[in-house]
């Protein structure tokens, strides 16, 4: 039995070390490893780049679920290191997870966080992220039930973002009529109270992008949620970079 957790005892872990158990935890911004001895430190959370400086913290629950694993499977501490400090969400290593970019200023964090407990998750990490103002592109596969788009949509304004762009999702419309799950979002919207001037609508996710950036100042954090254009969106973002945006 092998466990990972972002917070342990040393009551559980003397038990756990009684049973032979493996435990990956973090304590005081080190990811540890404990198995049949004393505790081994694999690695700081400033060396684990999707960790965001301690802010992602679901992506330590993450590598610490990693840790575990590859402990079960009897592989060394330094293959761990070595694998969880190389680790960058890169659109190479990990498309539209957690991908971060700078570009003419603006910081971009696309992400494919798509239920309301993924986007809370994300939501926690934004704060932590220094920046002027920030903005949410939101939207829904139509396949989701109201619930679960209103749950995502008050994930979002939890965060109090300074704009939301509201997008449809043409071709993820999974049985729903055009403009109905966007009309879902906007009612939600209003009932927590977001001004209208707060509230920009865009007809696809590539639309959504271009207005975030034409709204964006330097300093700004734009958080991308894409689904459906996710390639094109990189690739957009990419030709913003080469040409000095």
């Amino acid at each position: 039995i092998t466990w990972c957790s972002l917070s342990v005892t040393d009551e559980f872990l003397q038990t756990c070390r009684s049973r032979g158990e493996h435990v990956a935890y973090l304590r005081d911004g080190i990811m540890w490893l404990q198995t049949h001895g004393a505790p081994q430190s694999v690695l700081s959370v400033d060396d684990f780049p999707v960790a965001m400086g301690g802010a992602a913290r679901f992506n330590i629950a993450n590598g610490l679920g990693a840790m575990a694993l590859t402990s079960a499977l009897g592989i060394d501490i330094k293959t761990m290191r070595d694998g969880l400090s190389a680790f960058e969400s890169t659109p190479e290593n990990n498309p539209g997870r957690g991908n971060f970019f700078t570009i003419g200023g603006v910081k971009i964090l696309l992400d494919f966080a798509h239920n309301p407990d993924g986007v809370r998750a994300l939501s926690e990490a934004v704060k932590a992220v220094p920046a002027k103002r920030k903005l949410f592109l939101l939207g829904q596969g139509g396949d989701r039930s109201d619930d679960d788009i209103a749950d995502i949509t008050k994930a979002v304004q939890a965060s109090n973002p300074d704009m939301i762009v509201v997008k449809e999702l043409p071709n993820i419309l999974r049985g729903r009529q055009p403009g109905e799950v966007p009309a879902i979002i906007l009612k939600t919207l209003s009932a927590l109270n977001v001004p209208d001037e707060a509230i920009m609508e865009a007809g696809c996710e590539i639309d959504a992008v271009k207005m975030a950036l034409q709204w964006a100042n330097q300093g700004d954090l734009l958080v991308l949620l894409v689904y459906g254009e996710r390639q094109e969106v990189l690739d957009y973002l990419a030709l913003l970079k080469d040409t000095h945006w």
